[in-house]
């Protein structure tokens, strides 16, 4: 009931009683610019993230993909952003992209990772965060095709390190 109290009237004071520390260890741990490499449907591919954490207790994800050429060029797939709300060890949110999609998002979260079941109107599967380390984080995703899981992506990140100044 406090929550919901806190979440009506302090919106700031609500996002730091609903970010759990699970919640804002992965998310702290997440925040910052990372750029990865793997496999997208089959294809070497580049992929890069965003992560800020909001004052107001939003979590926002600014992500891209693209296939490497054999040339070495990039052919963008995938732009998208999405929002989380953390609440405890669960968030909800939802994922924008440029196919366009809309996706809603209902995620797990630990100390560690964030395991994201996301749905649509013709889709449905899941993305897994992994922090390895405090520079590395190894995603998945999923797609559900006739009840079967396909992994469709993999990608390992490296952090970017800020800019000195």
């Amino acid at each position: 009931m406090l929550a919901l109290f806190l979440l009506t009237l302090c919106p700031a004071v609500a996002a730091q009683e609903g970010l759990a520390a699970g919640a804002a260890t992965v998310f702290a741990k997440l925040e910052g610019q990372w750029v990865g490499s793997g496999v997208l449907l089959g294809r070497q591919a580049e992929f890069q993230m965003r992560w800020e954490v909001k004052a107001e207790g939003f979590v926002r994800l600014i992500f891209s993909n693209g296939w490497i050429s054999e040339d070495g060029s990039l052919t963008p797939v995938l732009t998208s952003e999405a929002t989380y709300l953390p609440s405890g060890s669960s968030a909800l949110g939802v994922w924008l992209d440029d196919r366009p999609q809309q996706l809603t998002l209902r995620a797990t979260l630990t100390d560690s990772t964030v395991v994201t079941n996301w749905t649509a109107d013709a889709e449905e599967g899941r993305t897994e965060y992994v922090v390895r380390s405090p520079d590395e984080v190894v995603v998945f995703d999923i797609v559900y095709v006739d009840g079967a899981e396909r992994r469709f992506a993999e990608a390992t990140y490296r952090r970017v390190p800020p800019p000195s100044r």
